[in-house]
């Protein structure tokens, strides 16, 4: 079994590849915070049609990897109003708060999506099992579909 730090770096760099991939133009800052409890996206991408077209993500990993992130946290910034109430269509948005064992986090909206059942994490072949890149591709993947 590889070790959670080790792992950890795996999430970022394989994060930072996909998310290259979907805007190579202008690639999105991955980053654990020092702390190894948090994963942060800074200007996550949205899909065309939303706006704004990109938001900060926080992710909590502070039980990684035996448990995923059990939600998004999005900065509740007033600028995000529009795109709150676009993805209150789609998903459970919570202020202040998270469900499933999630945290709340003061200042965010926390965003009900992930594995929250059935996360099977692969720690000799993390890309053949569930993983972070997999859960945010699966949340732009629903957001695109449904805009």
């Amino acid at each position: 079994m590889r070790d959670r730090a080790a792992l950890l770096a795996w999430e970022v760099t394989n994060l930072s590849r996909w998310l290259s991939d979907v805007d190579a133009a202008r690639v999105p800052r991955v980053a654990l915070e020092p702390s190894g409890h948090t994963l942060r996206v800074d200007d996550f991408p949205l899909p065309d049609g939303y706006s704004p077209d990109r938001v900060d993500l926080a992710m909590k990993v502070s039980d990684y990897p035996i448990d995923p992130p059990k939600g998004l946290y999005l900065l509740a910034e007033a600028t995000n109003g529009a795109l709150l109430a676009n993805l209150r269509q789609r998903f459970n948005i919570f202020a202040d708060q998270g469900f499933h064992g999630a945290p709340s986090i003061e200042g965010t909206q926390w965003i009900c999506v992930g594995y929250l059942e059935g996360w099977r994490f692969n720690t000799r072949a993390p890309h053949r099992g569930d993983n972070i890149q997999k859960m945010l591709a699966e949340f732009w993947r629903i957001l695109e579909e449904t805009r």
